[in-house]
């Protein structure tokens, strides 16, 4: 699927490595983050919150599709190899020579194989299923995420993660130093089919760049124009909450901050508290706007205040 038009791909040529990186750059000097009321944190903190993706909303994150290229005849070939049969002799150190013991295998294979090869294509097959469920543990065990949005002013996103225009956009600075690592900031792209794997012999491999399997998501998502950025869990801070939950963040340098949106329906004190953060010293540089319906259409303008 091609990469949106607004965007140069640059590609490593080491694509089919899994530690092979994908660089994105995007044409814009700035991405946004809708925030309800908490966003204040971002300016009072300066952290960015970030997820590990096992506690996305989307159940498709992270979850490839896998076709199971074990056959019956692989199975068959490879209980009956040379190779096989000589490692078991010398594992099972039993007083027959070689050809011996192989000889009265095949012969066994013969009356007990069609069985076998059954329990051992649903022991594979199971394999599959948990390398494929893992993924999401793993990944999760290891990473945490941002998300951003190319666009201040989708009304959808606004009701969905501002606490229904009550919150805020938060304005970055691509060009801060918080976003200068190429590999690991990279756009979502949407399609209908999930990222292709396969599971053989081997075990699971992808047959796509494995960044595919951070950044795709389903169509229906497309109005999002997300970005995302990875972070590794050792890098976070780790903050434990009363309920036992661990919340991760990242430091954020002042200067990553450009402005914050404030919503239609964002309350007096929400935008008191911002403006008074505003004042300090590091953060005088951040300007305030505000989202305002249009005088006709169904949609937002962005003004400043």
């Amino acid at each position: 699927m091609k990469t949106r038009r607004s965007r140069r791909q640059q590609r490593s040529s080491r694509d089919s490595d899994p530690c092979s990186k994908l660089t994105f750059q995007l044409d814009a000097d700035s991405l946004f983050k809708y925030c309800d009321q908490r966003g204040i944190d971002i300016l009072q903190s300066l952290r960015l919150k970030v997820t590990p993706p096992i506690r996305f909303n989307d159940p498709f994150e992270f979850m490839p599709k896998v076709a199971f290229v074990i056959t019956p005849e692989k199975i068959t070939s490879g209980l009956r190899s040379k190779r096989m049969l000589h490692q078991l002799w010398k594992q099972m150190k039993i007083p027959l020579d070689f050809e011996t013991f192989r000889n009265l295998y095949l012969n066994r294979f013969e009356q007990v194989g069609e069985r076998r090869v059954k329990a051992t294509l649903k022991k594979r097959q199971a394999a599959a299923d948990n390398a494929r469920d893992g993924i999401l543990e793993f990944m999760s065990a290891a990473f945490a995420l941002a998300c951003y949005s190319e666009v201040a002013d989708n009304f959808l996103m606004w009701s969905h993660y501002t606490a229904g225009h009550q919150g805020m956009v938060i304005e970055f600075n691509v060009g801060n130093e918080f976003f200068i690592k190429p590999e690991n900031l990279m756009p979502v792209v949407y399609r209908s089919e999930r990222v292709n794997a396969s599971y053989g012999p081997r075990g699971l491999s992808f047959n796509e760049p494995n960044t595919s399997l951070v950044r795709t998501k389903n169509l229906d998502w497309s109005y999002e124009k997300e970005w995302r950025q990875m972070f590794p869990l050792k890098t976070c801070t780790k903050v434990h909450g009363a309920d036992g939950n661990v919340t991760y963040f990242q430091p954020l340098p002042p200067k990553a901050l450009k402005s914050v949106i404030l919503g239609t329906r964002c309350k007096t004190a929400t935008e008191n508290a911002v403006r008074e953060l505003i004042q300090r010293r590091e953060l005088r540089h951040v300007k305030v706007k505000r989202a305002i319906l249009h005088e006709r259409d169904f949609r937002l303008k962005i003004v400043e205040m």
